[in-house]
C-alpha cells in the first residue's frame, strides 16, 4: 500500500495555492486589500499564513483541495495567455476557459466544479469586480456535465463476504488483517461511513448473556454541518455477534488493544508496507477499498471483488433490512443516520433509540443463520418465495373442515384455531338449515366454500334449484349439515366436545353462557400446574364431582375460551382504520336474528329484507369500536344479495407488521336504489343490522325512515318542487354525522335505560340543520295564461292589468301608494 499524504499536508498545500493566487493581485479581493495593510508593519509570512488559516477554518480539507485545484487550473490557463489574476476576469475570459476545457477533453464535471470554485472564492475572498455567470457559461458547463458517466450505487457485500470478514476478524492469523476486518464489520453493522468511523473517539464492548454490543461515538460525521453539531458526538451501536459462535466485536476490541490503538489519533490508521507498521495518518477510503479487496480476493477471486468499494459496507446492512421487510422506511433512515432535523436530537443524545433497531437486527441475523432468510437471492426469487409463503397461509376448505362464508371473507386472514388445540380446527359453524316443506334430505348438496345448502331440481338430477349445475365445488349433504334449530357459539361448542345438555344448562343458570364468561370464571389460568380451582368451580355448578371424561371436556372448553378471549383482545389492539370488520360467529348471528324476529312480530323476514352477514359485521364492529360511522344505503345489502352476488377475490394485502399475505376477500355488488320500495328496504336492513349489533333500536331508526318517506310523498306547494331522493339522502347523511359526533365513545349505556344512540338520534333528528335538507325547494316560475282584462282609472291615467300574481302586486301598489 502507498503512504498517502497527511491531512495537514493537504490542507497546507490548498491554503498555499489560495495565498499565491490572492497575492498575484491583492487589489482584486477584499481579503487581499487587508493583507496589504499589514505588509509594512508585521511579519508577512507568519501573519498571512495565520489569516488564511482563519478564513478557511470552517471548511474541510477535501473542500479546499477540490476548489483550489479548479482555480489553480484556471490560473495556469491565464498565465499561458498572460491575462493576470483569476479573481478579476470578465465573462468573456471565463467562457473562453470553459471552451478550452471542452476542446482539451477535461472531465465532464470539471466545468461545473470550476464555476462552483469561483462562487466559493467570491464568498470567501470577496471579489472587488462582480462575478458574471451568464447563461452561455451555465449552458457550457451543463452540456459537459450531462455527459458524465452514470453513477451507480455502491455494490453491497454478499452474505458470504461478510462471513469471510467475520472469520478473518475472529480467526485470522495476521493482527493487521483482524484489525482491518473488524473496522469494516463495524461500518457494516453500525451503518457507518468509513470516513465517519475514522473519528471514533471512544469504543466499548457491552455484553449480557449471548448478546454483545459495540458502542462508539464519533466526533465528525456527514451530518455535522454546523459548528454546534461538530462539537457533538454521534453515537454508533453495532450488534457484535453475527454468524459465528464467537463475537467479532470482542475479537476486534482485543486486536485493537494488541495493536496499540488506544492512544492512536484515528480509529483506523494507514498501513505502511515499507516499514510494516501503522503510520500516523488516517486510512483513506481509497486505501480501505484496496484492503477490502485484498482481504476477500483469496476466497472469491479477483473478478468478484474488483467492483467492491468501502462505501458498500454501510449499504450492506441497509440493503438487508429493506429485503427482510422487518423495518419501516423511518427505521431504515435511522439505521443509516439520515434523520430529519426534528429527530436529530434524539439520535445525538440517546443511544436507546437504536436499541430497538438492534433487537430487530439480531432477529434478522438469527433468520439468516438458520437459512430462513437469504438476502443474496435474486429479487424475482425472493418475491416468488414471499408470495408462495403467503399463499400457503390462505385457508383451504376440505370435507373434514369447512368454513362458513363469513369466516372465509375479510377476517379469514386471522385463524383463531391456531391458538387452540388441533381438534378445534374441526369446529363448524352450524347454519340454520331446517328442511322446508317438500325437500328431501338425500337431494341436498352443500357448496364447499360458502356452505350454502342447495336442492336438486325435481326434473333434472344434474342441476340445482337455482339453475347451477352440480360441479366439483359441491358435495352431498350429511346429517350434521342440517340442524333443527340454531344454537349460540358457546353452547354449540360445549355440546360438540362432549358436555351434556344438563351441564350446559347448569352453566347457563350460573351466568356462564359465553366464552369470555367461562374464561374468567376462576383464578386458574392455562399453563398452571394445579387446576383444582377450575374443577372446584365445575363441581359447584353441576352439583357433583365431574368424572375423568367430563373433567377433560371442561378443561378443553376452558382452554379454548381463554385462547379465544386473548385472540379477541389482540385483534382489538392491533386493529387499524384499514382493517376489515371483525366477523361475528355465525351461531351468535343466528341467535341475535332469532331474538330480533321475536321482538319484531309485525315484520316479515325474507332473504330480501334480512340484512347480510357483512352488514351485521360492520354494525357490530362499530359497537366494539365505540363509534358509529355512516353506512351508505347502496352498501346495505340483503342476505339474498350476499348469497347470489358475493364473489371471492384473491389478492395481496399488506399487513400491519409489514408482511404481505395472499388472502380471499368477499365482494358484493352495490344495492339498487331505484324506486321507493328498494329505498325503504335498504333503510330497513340498516335498522335491523344496528338493532342486532345493540347499537340502536329498530323502532327509533324506522321512525326516521317513515318520516323521510312521508316527506318524499308530500304534495308539492305551489311554486315549489317535491322533496327529492337526493334531499333525503343528504338529510340522512347529515343526521348520522351529528349523531356519530354526539355518541363517540358513548354507545354503551344502562341496559334498563334508553340507548345513548337512540336518545341522540331522537334529539338531533329535529335539529334545524337537518330539517333544512328536507325543506321544499323553489320551482321554476311560469306565468299563467288569462283571456280577460280589467281597466282601472288612477289620476286620469288608464292602466290595463292582467290578473296574475305579479300584476296583483303592481295593482295594489298603484291603489295604495300611488
Amino acid at each position: 500500500m502507498s503512504l498517502v499524504s497527511s491531512e495537514d499536508d493537504l490542507r497546507s498545500k490548498a491554503l498555499s495555492r489560495f495565498r499565491t493566487m490572492v497575492l498575484m493581485d491583492p487589489n482584486a479581493t477584499r481579503l487581499g486589500r487587508t493583507l496589504v495593510n499589514f505588509a509594512g508593519s508585521l511579519e508577512p509570512a507568519e501573519v498571512i499564513t495565520q489569516i488564511f488559516s482563519d478564513v478557511f477554518a470552517p471548511k474541510s480539507t477535501g473542500t479546499l483541495m477540490k476548489r483550489s485545484h479548479s482555480l489553480w487550473t484556471f490560473c495556469k490557463f491565464l498565465r499561458s495567455k498572460q491575462q493576470g489574476n483569476p479573481f478579476s476576469q470578465r465573462e468573456a475570459t471565463i467562457y473562453q476557459f470553459l471552451c478550452f476545457m471542452r476542446s482539451s477533453n477535461f472531465g465532464a464535471t470539471a466545468p461545473s466544479h470550476f464555476l462552483e470554485a469561483m462562487r466559493f472564492a467570491d464568498a470567501m475572498l470577496g471579489f472587488v469586480q462582480p462575478l458574471e455567470i451568464t447563461p452561455r457559461i451555465k449552458g457550457a458547463a451543463h452540456a459537459q456535465y450531462v455527459t458524465k458517466r452514470r453513477r451507480k450505487p455502491a455494490r453491497v457485500l454478499t452474505l458470504d463476504m461478510v462471513k469471510e470478514l467475520e472469520r478473518i476478524c475472529i480467526h485470522g492469523d495476521l493482527l493487521r488483517n483482524r484489525v482491518l476486518a473488524g473496522s469494516m464489520l463495524f461500518c457494516i453493522f453500525a451503518g457507518s461511513r468509513w470516513h465517519d468511523s475514522l473519528f471514533v473517539a471512544t469504543m466499548q464492548v457491552a455484553k449480557h448473556a449471548d448478546i454483545v454490543l459495540l458502542e462508539a461515538d464519533t466526533s465528525r460525521h456527514k451530518t455535522s454541518l454546523t459548528k454546534e453539531l461538530q462539537a457533538e458526538l454521534l453515537p454508533f451501536t453495532a450488534v457484535a455477534t453475527a454468524f459465528d459462535d464467537a463475537s467479532w466485536g470482542e475479537s476486534f476490541a482485543t486486536a485493537r488493544q494488541d495493536a496499540g490503538f488506544q492512544s492512536a489519533p484515528f480509529f483506523t490508521m494507514s498501513w505502511s508496507d515499507v516499514h510494516s507498521t501503522w503510520s500516523g495518518s488516517r486510512m483513506s477510503t481509497g486505501e480501505a477499498t484496496c484492503w477490502l479487496r485484498e482481504l476477500l480476493q483469496p476466497a472469491f477471486g479477483r473478478t468478484e471483488v474488483e467492483s467492491l468499494t468501502i462505501h458498500g459496507c454501510k449499504a450492506t446492512l441497509l440493503s438487508w433490512c429493506a429485503k427482510s421487510l422487518m423495518f419501516t422506511p423511518d427505521e431504515q433512515s435511522l439505521l443509516g443516520h439520515h434523520v430529519p432535523g426534528q429527530h436529530k436530537s434524539a439520535l445525538l443524545y440517546s443511544r436507546d433509540t437504536q436499541i430497538a433497531l438492534c433487537a430487530k437486527i439480531h432477529v434478522m441475523l438469527q433468520r439468516m443463520r438458520n437459512n430462513s432468510f437469504n438476502p443474496d437471492k435474486p429479487r424475482a426469487e425472493r418475491l416468488f418465495e414471499l408470495v408462495g409463503h403467503a399463499a400457503s397461509e390462505v385457508e383451504k376448505p376440505s370435507e373434514t373442515s369447512q368454513r362458513s362464508e363469513t369466516s372465509s371473507s375479510s377476517s379469514s386472514d386471522c385463524d383463531i384455531s391456531d391458538s387452540v388445540s388441533d381438534d378445534s380446527a374441526d369446529v363448524k359453524e352450524n347454519l340454520d338449515r331446517s328442511l322446508p316443506e317438500g325437500c328431501e334430505g338425500e337431494n341436498l348438496w352443500v357448496h364447499k366454500f360458502s356452505s350454502v345448502v342447495h336442492h336438486v331440481k325435481h326434473d333434472d338430477d344434474t342441476r340445482l334449484m337455482c339453475g347451477r349445475s352440480i360441479s366439483c365445488n359441491f358435495r352431498k349433504a350429511k346429517h350434521q349439515d342440517i340442524s333443527d334449530a340454531p344454537m349460540a357459539s358457546f353452547q354449540l361448542r360445549a355440546k360438540e366436545i362432549g358436555i351434556s345438555e344438563e351441564h350446559i344448562t347448569a352453566l347457563e343458570g350460573n351466568g356462564i353462557s359465553t366464552f369470555a364468561a367461562y374464561a374468567y370464571c376462576t383464578t386458574f389460568q392455562p399453563g398452571q400446574a394445579d387446576d383444582r380451582p377450575l374443577l372446584t368451580f365445575v363441581e359447584q355448578v353441576i352439583g357433583v364431582a365431574p368424572t375423568a371424561g367430563e373433567a377433560a371436556a371442561f378443561r378443553r372448553l376452558f382452554f379454548e375460551s381463554h385462547a379465544l378471549s386473548i385472540q379477541d383482545l389482540k385483534s382489538r389492539l392491533e386493529r387499524s382504520e384499514s382493517s376489515e370488520a371483525r366477523t361475528v360467529p355465525l351461531p351468535e348471528k343466528m341467535e341475535r336474528i332469532r331474538q330480533l324476529k321475536t321482538r319484531l312480530t309485525g315484520v316479515s323476514f325474507t332473504p330480501q329484507v334480512e340484512p347480510s352477514h357483512a352488514l351485521i359485521d360492520k354494525a357490530c364492529q362499530q359497537f366494539d369500536d365505540g363509534c358509529v360511522s355512516y353506512i351508505p344505503l347502496h352498501k346495505c345489502t340483503s342476505r339474498q344479495d350476499e348469497t347470489l352476488h358475493s364473489k371471492q377475490v384473491d389478492g395481496l394485502h399488506m399487513q400491519s407488521d409489514g408482511t404481505v399475505r395472499l388472502s380471499k376477500r368477499s365482494r358484493t355488488d352495490d344495492v339498487s336504489l331505484h324506486g321507493e320500495h328498494n329505498i325503504r328496504q335498504a333503510f330497513a336492513r340498516r335498522s335491523m343490522a344496528y338493532e342486532i349489533a345493540n347499537v340502536a333500536s329498530f323502532t327509533t331508526l324506522d321512525r326516521w325512515t317513515q318520516r323521510l318517506m312521508e316527506k318524499m310523498n308530500e304534495p308539492a306547494l305551489p311554486g315549489y318542487k317535491p322533496i327529492s331522493f337526493d334531499q333525503v339522502l343528504n338529510a340522512d347523511r347529515a343526521l348520522w354525522v351529528k349523531v356519530a359526533d354526539a355518541t363517540r365513545s358513548n354507545l354503551v349505556g344502562d341496559p334498563l335505560a334508553t340507548k345513548p344512540f337512540d336518545a341522540a338520534f331522537e334529539r338531533l333528528s329535529d335539529h334545524p340543520e337537518i330539517l333544512c335538507y328536507i325543506a321544499p325547494m323553489p320551482g321554476s316560475f311560469q306565468r299563467p295564461q288569462h283571456d280577460s282584462s280589467t281597466s282601472v282609472q288612477c289620476d286620469d291615467v288608464e292602466f290595463s292589468f292582467f290578473f296574475n300574481s305579479l300584476d296583483a302586486v303592481v295593482f295594489d301598489s298603484c291603489m295604495h301608494g300611488g
